[in-house]
């Protein structure tokens, strides 16, 4: 603020001085130097006030960016490891299955203590498909 107020007065008192006093050419040299480096002060700072609003801007939208990524990604990894985990229960079924059949035993029932219905899946008869594939009747 003090150094707005010295370059206003002094470009006041040389307006003034100009006409009715004649200063010496080098105070008005010196003088209008000055005023100068004032005025390349006013513009840095404006600069960099408008730079320091700028980068706090876009750090803040960067830490939401960030946030929501972090989110997103832990959800993607609960939900990945209840794939696996369902994968793996898919599994036992289908070798406890292939056991029963391979033993003939086609009306056991295979229990399982997870999901909704916990339960028994019983395998009645299985014959090979036209593809090689294993079908229930």
């Amino acid at each position: 603020m003090a150094l707005e107020l010295g370059k206003l007065s002094a470009v006041a008192w040389l307006g003034r001085a100009g006409c009715a006093v004649h200063p010496a050419r080098p105070l008005k040299t010196a003088i209008r130097g000055l005023i100068g480096v004032l005025m390349a002060l006013n513009a840095v700072g404006s600069y960099g006030f408008l730079s320091k609003a700028h980068i706090a801007q876009e750090l803040a939208g960067n830490l939401n960016v960030a946030g929501r990524t972090a989110d997103v990604e832990a959800r993607l990894a609960v939900q990945a490891s209840i794939m696996a985990d369902l994968d793996r229960r898919i599994a036992q079924i289908d070798s406890a299955v292939d056991k029963a059949t391979s033993k003939g035993r086609t009306g056991s029932c295979v229990t399982s203590n997870a999901g909704p219905h916990g339960g028994c899946v019983t395998v009645r008869e299985m014959k090979e498909g036209p593809s090689g594939s294993a079908i229930r009747c």
